[in-house]
């Protein structure tokens, strides 16, 4: 019976689990997307790769670079240069980006695009330094960046980076409730469970004043809750593990009294290790292998072999790509007046600053292309579309071969409302960089707004198939530069979706054979490679070979005992009780005290059966069904209503990034209050039931 209640613990655990990272993810996406620009996208695909920096295009740029751009020019130059030649010329860069936050920030971005981890982490050194002695402690954009290092080191898996880098986020901090909520989701691991009760207090406690703070709120709330419920379930599963493995030596060692085969005595050995791995490596399919265990060791149960598979099959799987991989990108070209106005939030400064730089004649015409583009999407951003167009135009004549002026004309100019001239220079920049996502995707997006063509589909591919996390930054970022009105992004990419795909497609998801980006979200609903199913049937054979072994002798079949339960071989019991309970009856004389005796057990054996039940229903509702007696009558239509509720609540959370849900607050919330009402209503059913059960007694 133990084997029900940790699968069932399990699934909705695993429920909260999915349904806390991606309410974290969403909003800590949307935070991040309010303060970030297309312009670091745009730059974002304008860096050239190592190979293409040559001593020549170096110093092609340095002619054209003014003094400010000094410290890129010596990043550049060491790039150019044999590895043993580098130091000193990184050294130069950093020391001559030093005076400026931004310029630190850049360089190090810079060293991050190109691997170059050393220097990377002495120039964030310096820039936290500059920070905390400018007193610069209020500063969001910093906080977001500490916080989105920390989260990009977790995802790596180098937890002591994460950990110092959340507490360069917490100097910087501007909202308590920001960085409490990313202490709570980050490393349950590697975070003592104190402390992550600790900011959870803290996250309550600053989340009341805002709706923001309040939604933040509750995703950390079921956080909170998905670690308790994974806290009890390993240690039950591992209690588990360790109960099946000692009956299954206990079946075998009365088979072979004298001496176990060399071949057991390795399966001994194998099969614990394989599910330890499987165990802490992939946790579902542990919940798999627990099936397994459950049809070969009660198979009479068909009620609940049924519906743990429906809850297999329908719980959600499903998790939305890069759901908790939201990376603050900024710009790695060496302009950073946009982001600067960013952090003031200040448009007319910036735009001030922009005018008094580009009556300096000084600069190049490369420079003052990217001061232009900054203007037009400084103007953007008010929705002045006339002049953002007017200022991109100005981009291009300067310098016709800018690709960041080049891919922002196209765009600018469809929200002016010269649709010929946008897919125009949208069609160029598509031309002129076919290797840039950016430039594929707006073309494609263009083409698909304005003449509703279908090969548009065919550029937005080959956008993905250069970067693969296209579609949430892009579906983010440039929702307000191509209209609100959109058919849904799956149909979109493909024709053929339907809500049956997922399941016609698991054998070539299993096989691993469908490309690992997320250029078609339902291509990764599954998300498993074949590794990790060849355990699983390593492990099913092994269970599969004990199981026939320890079966193929009468004596060593195994059975329950009437009174106490519990399971032991046919040489561990007498009649229908196992040697203890036939002690316990034949040390009585009495025959009615015999008989009392008897009703005792199975009473007190009753009342467990039904407490365990009431504590399931409050988990997964309807699930008390499995701990009734076989004389009670069993409907199993709540429990399958609780899989119906959770499936349907789960799919909308994993859909919420594509443009079904773009503005999806609304239906959260609403999906999210159906849910707890549903949950409330049994709580209450649960409170009664308890109360009835601790008045009535074991009656």
């Amino acid at each position: 019976m133990i084997t029900k209640y940790c699968t069932i613990f399990f699934l909705f655990g695993w429920t909260l689990s999915v349904t806390a990272s991606t309410l974290q993810g969403d909003s800590f996406r949307t935070h991040l997307a309010q303060r970030n620009s297309i312009l670091t996208e745009i730059f974002h695909h304008s860096t050239p790769a190592k190979e293409q920096i040559s001593p020549e295009t170096t110093t092609q740029f340095e002619q054209q670079a003014g003094d400010s751009l000094s410290y890129y020019v010596s990043f550049l130059k060491g790039l150019a240069q044999p590895p043993g030649e580098t130091k000193a010329l990184f050294e130069k860069a950093k020391s001559r980006a030093m005076s400026n936050p931004t310029h630190l920030w850049s360089l190090f971005t810079s060293f991050e695009r190109y691997n170059i981890s050393d220097h990377a982490e002495d120039v964030l050194d310096s820039l936290y330094k500059i920070q905390i002695s400018s007193g610069s402690i209020a500063t969001p954009l910093v906080e977001h960046l500490f916080i989105n290092l920390s989260r990009h080191a977790f995802s790596q898996e180098n937890y002591d980076d994460a950990e110092r880098y959340l507490s360069y986020a917490e100097r910087f901090s501007t909202s308590p409730c920001l960085y409490e909520r990313n202490r709570i989701f980050l490393p349950h691991a590697t975070t003592p469970f104190l402390t992550t009760l600790f900011s959870f207090k803290n996250c309550f406690t600053a989340s009341l004043g805002t709706w923001h703070g309040q939604l933040s709120f509750i995703s950390a709330l079921v956080s909170f809750l998905s670690t308790l419920i994974h806290t009890a379930v390993y240690v039950l599963l591992f209690v588990l593990l360790i109960r099946y493995y000692s009956v299954i030596l206990h079946k075998l060692s009365c088979l072979y009294p004298r001496q176990i085969p060399y071949y057991l005595r390795i399966t001994y050995v194998v099969l614990p290790l394989l599910c330890l791995l499987i165990f802490f490596s992939y946790p579902l399919f542990f919940a798999t292998a627990l099936f397994i265990i459950i049809f070969a060791e009660e198979k009479k149960d068909h009620y609940f072999a049924l519906a743990l598979v429906v809850g297999l099959m329908s719980m959600p799987l499903l998790r939305t790509v890069n759901a908790d991989r939201t990376y603050l990108e900024s710009p790695e070209a060496p302009h950073a007046l946009y982001i600067r106005s960013l952090e003031e939030n200040t448009d007319s400064l910036f735009r001030k600053t922009v005018y008094e730089t580009l009556e300096n004649d000084t600069y190049s015409q490369l420079h003052r292309a990217l001061l232009y583009t900054s203007l037009s999407l400084s103007y953007a951003r008010e929705e002045d579309f006339s002049r953002a167009a007017y200022y991109s135009d100005l981009a291009v004549r300067r310098k016709a071969n800018c690709k960041p002026s080049r891919i922002t004309a196209g765009p600018m100019h469809l929200l002016a409302g010269d649709i010929d001239a946008g897919l125009s220079f949208l069609e160029e920049a598509q031309e002129q960089y076919p290797q840039s996502a950016a430039a594929n995707y707006n073309y494609s997006r263009g083409l698909l707004e304005y003449r509703n063509e279908r090969y548009s589909g065919e550029y937005f591919r080959r956008a993905a198939q250069i970067d693969g996390d296209i579609i949430g930054r892009f579906t983010d970022e440039n929702t307000r530069y191509f209209g609100k009105q959109w058919p849904p992004l799956r149909r979109y990419i493909l024709g053929e979706f339907s809500p049956h795909y997922l399941w016609k497609n698991i054998g070539s998801l299993l096989a691993g054979r469908q490309h690992r980006t997320s250029l078609v979200w339902g291509y990764q609903f599954f998300h498993i490679s074949l590794l990790p199913t060849l355990i699983i049937l390593v492990i099913a054979t092994l269970w599969a070979v004990v199981y026939k072994i320890s079966h193929g002798n009468k004596r060593s079949s195994v059975g329950a005992c009437s009174l106490c339960g519990r399971k032991t071989c046919r040489k561990c019991r007498e009649g229908e009780y196992c040697l203890e309970c036939k002690k316990s009856l034949g040390a009585i004389s009495n025959s009615s005290l015999v008989e009392s005796m008897k009703i005792k057990i199975s009473l007190h054996k009753r009342f467990m059966n039904r407490m365990t039940g009431i504590i399931m229903n409050l988990l997964v509702p309807g699930s008390k069904v499995f701990f009734l007696r076989d004389t009670q009558s069993k409907n199993l239509f709540p429990f399958f209503m609780t899989i119906v509720v959770y499936t349907l609540y789960a799919t909308i959370l994993s859909t919420q990034f594509t443009l079904y849900f773009q503005r999806d607050t609304l239906v959260k919330l609403i999906c999210m209050a159906v849910l707890s009402l549903y949950n409330i209503f049994f709580l209450v059913q649960f409170f009664h039931n308890l109360k009835h059960e601790i008045t009535t007694g074991r009656k």
